[in-house]
């Protein structure tokens, strides 16, 4: 890793870090963070693999990069394209916002929530072999008791345990999302995420504010990397 790279990422992840703690003091006695999925805070993100992208592909290099797992159904999803609208045309030179489902087209098709105004995937589906271990486990879990609490059985998805049987991805699978919507911020260089969870929860909300001082910091970098 050069220079670069390694301070970019290591004062990136100290923003984190010290926003993760701050937001962890000042919430002690609030509703603890939602997060439904597997946590890969300040780790490198697994390798996105997508089936097909939905209009036109984005140009990523030295911009951060936002991930929602979404789905059609899911109305705190519906809440967040909004506010994810107004972020992709404000920041479009530093950010790129990809949202990212396992549904199929017919599904989305059908899909009557606010447009979303950023970049849209399918996501790349499992294999059989993966989809039946997976629901193996997750049946093995719900036999011994330990159905996860987040699932919401009142949805059109089979949710036990860690896992999401029906229509999880490749990329879901990977972030381990068993829950909707979730999102992670990664940061330029090594695709870390240095952001993670529900974008409008109160007290850990994922502002304007945040997003400029993570830019901010890697643009100040960039300067003076050039000089």
């Amino acid at each position: 890793m050069n220079w670069l790279k390694l301070t970019a990422v290591a004062t990136l992840l100290m923003i984190g870090l010290c926003e993760s703690t701050t937001q962890a003091q000042e919430n002690t006695f609030k509703k603890p963070r939602q997060l439904w999925a597997n946590s890969k805070l300040f780790t490198e993100s697994p390798k996105m693999e997508f089936e097909k992208w939905l209009g036109k592909k984005p140009e990523t290099e030295h911009k951060f990069i936002i991930l929602e797992f979404w789905r059609t159904w899911c109305s705190a999803c519906k809440k967040q394209t909004p506010v994810f609208n107004k972020f992709q045309k404000k920041y479009a030179d530093d950010l790129v916002i990809i949202s990212v489902t396992g549904e199929t087209e017919d599904d989305l098709a059908k899909y009557d929530g606010p447009k979303k105004e950023y970049y849209q995937v399918i996501d790349k589906a499992q294999s059989k072999e993966a989809l039946d271990a997976a629901d193996a486990l997750a049946k093995a879990e719900s036999d011994n008791g330990l159905e996860d609490s987040n699932c919401n059985p009142d949805t059109s998805v089979n949710c036990k345990g860690d896992y999401i049987v029906d229509q999880q991805g490749v990329t879901e699978a990977a972030y381990g999302v068993f829950g909707w919507p979730h999102v992670v911020l990664l940061e330029p260089e090594d695709r870390v995420v240095v952001w993670e969870g529900f974008p409008l929860q109160e007290g850990y909300e994922l502002s304007e504010e945040k997003l400029e001082k993570y830019f901010a910091v890697y643009k100040k970098l960039l300067a003076e990397k050039k000089q």
